[in-house]
């Protein structure tokens, strides 16, 4: 790991175990968003995902780290069980979600 001041530490077990879960967590949230029907709610998850994630990037208080993860669980399992309602009622794509069309030339 590489410090502000050059200096290297390497990271203890339980820094890397964090990483780790954290990391799962993040993946989690971004495939959990990518199910939803809606094209808003699949942007505005992976939108909010990666701001979060960088926010907090930097936090090592081990309390501050623990509400976290803990707030996250919470919240992923709010999305998954918004995202089985969102795909009940599905709705027609918006044009931005639209494949773009070959044009023909004559």
């Amino acid at each position: 790991l590489q410090l502000r001041d050059g200096t290297r530490r390497e990271k203890n077990t339980k820094e890397k175990k964090m990483s780790l879960v954290a990391l799962r967590l993040y993946r989690q949230f971004l495939k959990e968003g990518k199910k939803f029907a809606n094209y808003n709610f699949r942007e505005y998850v992976g939108r909010k995902t990666r701001f979060a994630f960088e926010q907090n990037r930097n936090v090592t208080d081990r309390k501050a780290l623990d509400e976290l993860f803990y707030q996250a669980q919470q919240d992923l399992a709010l999305i998954r069980r918004q995202t089985s309602i969102n795909n009940m009622y599905k709705s027609e794509s918006l044009i931005i979600e639209s494949k773009p069309q070959a044009s023909s030339s004559h």
